[in-house]
């Protein structure tokens, strides 16, 4: 399993959020991923913000971050 910094994001103006998965941000456990998260909070906040505040005329109001986990399945080749 291969773990992901992702980030839900609740905009004014519509219905639901986005789910936004920081791909350049990949760890072997979750625990690896919370680690990264705690220790960079704010530089991972600046760059949301400078990133998602306003994305193609919404306005961002919320945003949560966690870690995703997703299963890798190998092919033998």
């Amino acid at each position: 399993m291969i773990w992901y910094l992702t980030v839900m994001l609740t905009y004014a103006e519509l219905d639901e959020s986005k789910l936004t998965k920081w791909e350049a941000h990949s760890f072997d456990d979750d625990q690896a991923c919370h680690l990264f998260l705690n220790t960079n909070k704010v530089s991972l906040v600046d760059s949301l913000l400078e990133r998602f505040r306003n994305e193609d005329g919404n306005t961002l109001i919320s945003f949560e971050f966690y870690c995703q986990g997703e299963t890798i399945i190998l092919q033998e080749v």
